[in-house]
């Protein structure tokens, strides 16, 4: 497409291997939410993976798995987001 499309829809995007922490890791979150001054206990976490959605309440963040089969739209028709 030529241009970075994360950048481009978000104001910051954190790699894992740029900031050298993976999630599920409790370290990985917490880094995110400083680096970001993010208030983990008015944050949702979504991902498609259990074991991510763990991680992320270990380290406080509100966290809903997002099945494979579903998407964000059906989240916000649930009145989660």
């Amino acid at each position: 497409m030529g241009f970075d499309v994360l950048n481009e829809m978000f104001d910051k995007v954190y790699l894992s291997n740029e900031i050298h922490e993976r999630k599920p890791n409790v370290s990985a979150f917490n880094f995110v939410a400083n680096d970001a001054g993010i208030d983990k206990t008015e944050s949702l976490f979504i991902d498609d993976t259990d074991l991510n959605i763990q991680g992320a309440i270990k380290a406080g963040l509100h966290a809903r798995l997002l099945p494979k089969d579903k998407t964000l739209l059906n989240l916000k028709q649930e009145g989660v987001i």
